[in-house]
């Protein structure tokens, strides 16, 4: 997950191709698709994670979720809905490249806190929570 979200922001941060075409991304409407497109790359393990049943009831296994760290990861979500939202609509609505880059760096920026929420709390699709 994490070298799939950071060639996104690659791609994004330094106008690489998209999608082979020799076409630096460079408009706007590429840039912010890029940004929600990373951050869903990085939802994808909770996604996954909040779906599997519950520790400790019957019928869960060795692979199972804490409500509580679904709760609390729940909450950095909707903070990053928000800000990565709010980040894509300013790198189109921007009126130079400058500002256009600062939106571009505070949604990546939330989709880091969001990644270390899910760090934080040893989220990964195949494994449940960190154990310990």
């Amino acid at each position: 997950m994490r070298k799939l979200l950071s060639a996104v922001a690659l791609a994004a941060l330094f106008g690489l191709t998209a999608c082979g075409a020799g076409q630096p991304l460079s408009r706007p409407e590429d840039q912010a698709a890029t940004l929600t497109g990373g951050y869903a790359a990085a939802k994808a393990a909770f996604v996954v994670y909040a779906m599997l049943p519950d520790c400790g009831t019957a019928g869960a296994g060795a692979i199972c979720k804490d409500p509580a760290v679904v709760d609390q990861v729940t909450k950095a979500e909707a903070v990053a809905d928000v800000a990565v939202a709010k980040a894509a609509a300013a790198i189109i609505a921007a009126k130079d490249a400058s500002a256009a880059q600062l939106a571009l760096q505070s949604g990546l920026d939330a989709i880091a806190i969001f990644e270390q929420a899910l760090k934080t709390y040893g989220v990964q699709a195949t494994t449940g929570p960190k154990s310990g």
